[in-house]
């Protein structure tokens, strides 16, 4: 079939209107296309930006960047308070650098986790919870007098902090897939 070569046109409507048949086009002067090729016409409707449930997911969409927005604080904060952990379990700051170890290995596994169970719990409880779990640990962080358990809560509220990113992408994956698809 030599000749014969499908054309997609592509046609932008509004969220009311249907695709409409082959009307005007790009063709070599004005006037109908002419119809020696078959083609296809494919409607692209708008998006559900500015529809019905937009104000919701406006208030989960700032739900959303507040808990990454404190997810974020908790992962920095370890940072510039190394020099008072350190001090507080009497130990220099270069002897203690595996409790950003016990945090890696326990955000990973909270990741590995978290995308397990966020397909059998209830995904609200989770996130609850797991938020829970890194205040509450970023909460007790000043009463470890010794290095293993602070390596220990620090592996702890990485575990609750995989759980949350993970958490918090799959909620905006669902949240945002109506727009993208």
């Amino acid at each position: 079939m030599a000749g014969a070569e499908r054309k997609k046109h592509v046609r932008f409507a509004g969220p009311g209107q249907a695709a409409a048949g082959p009307g005007p086009g790009p063709g070599p002067g004005p006037g109908p296309r002419p119809s020696a090729a078959p083609h296809a016409e494919v409607a692209v409707v708008g998006g559900r930006r500015c529809g019905e449930g937009a104000a919701l997911r406006w208030c989960i969409s700032a739900a959303l960047c507040a808990a990454f927005l404190g997810l974020g604080t908790s992962i920095a904060v370890l940072g510039p308070t190394f020099q008072n952990l350190a001090d507080n379990v009497h130990k220099n700051v270069t002897d203690i650098y595996y409790i950003f170890v016990g945090r890696s290995l326990g955000y990973l596994g909270g990741s590995v986790l978290g995308g397990i169970l966020f397909d059998h719990v209830n995904a609200h409880l989770l996130l609850a919870l797991s938020m829970l779990g890194t205040t509450g640990g970023l909460f007790a962080i000043p009463w470890c007098k010794r290095s293993l358990l602070l390596t220990a809560l620090m592996s702890l509220i990485g575990a609750a902090m995989g759980v949350l990113d993970t958490g918090l992408k799959k909620k905006c994956h669902v949240l945002f897939k109506c727009c993208f698809s």
